[in-house]
């Protein structure tokens, strides 16, 4: 039985270069979805969850980067996003990419709006935190958070 120092998060046993077996699974789920999401001209949902399409520019290449990802949480016009990677050691692209330039184009509901992305800090990131976990049925992103020692990011997606 290995010991491990408190705070130090238990990795899975086929855990290799910081990406874990949910970060190969989701990206094999995107094989699936990213046809499914452009078929259905950006209405996809699974359940209560909406799919969004966002494009950001990349921060080295600045070249239009595409992820598809849940938003578990839409306020008015504006959505939430967490920057789970799957419980990688690290951010993921996107979310470098929209520090360097935070206007963003997002397709959801088959429609394709530019929005300008920041990242929830405090109070608010706690509160959107609270109501994703409540929304998810308290499996996300909590499951996650186990997998890493990292902050993981809420950016909310505000229209421009």
């Amino acid at each position: 039985m290995s010991q491990h120092a408190p705070g130090t998060p238990v990795r899975p046993p086929l855990y290799q270069s910081g990406k874990s077996l949910i970060w190969h699974g989701a990206n094999l789920l995107n094989v699936v979805t990213f046809p499914l999401f452009h078929l259905t001209r950006g209405r996809l949902r699974f359940l209560h969850i909406h799919m969004l399409e966002l494009v950001t520019t990349g921060r080295r290449t600045g070249l239009r980067r595409t992820v598809l990802m849940p938003s578990l949480l839409k306020r008015g016009d504006s959505y939430a996003i967490v920057g789970t990677y799957g419980g990688g050691t690290a951010n993921p692209a996107w979310y470098h990419n929209i520090l360097a330039d935070p206007r963003v184009e997002v397709t959801v509901g088959g429609a394709t709006v530019p929005m300008t992305a920041r990242v929830a800090a405090g109070a608010e990131r706690a509160k959107l935190l609270r109501q994703i976990t409540f929304r998810s049925g308290g499996v996300y992103p909590t499951g996650y958070r186990l997998l890493t020692s990292r902050e993981i990011p809420v950016v909310v997606l505000d229209p421009r």
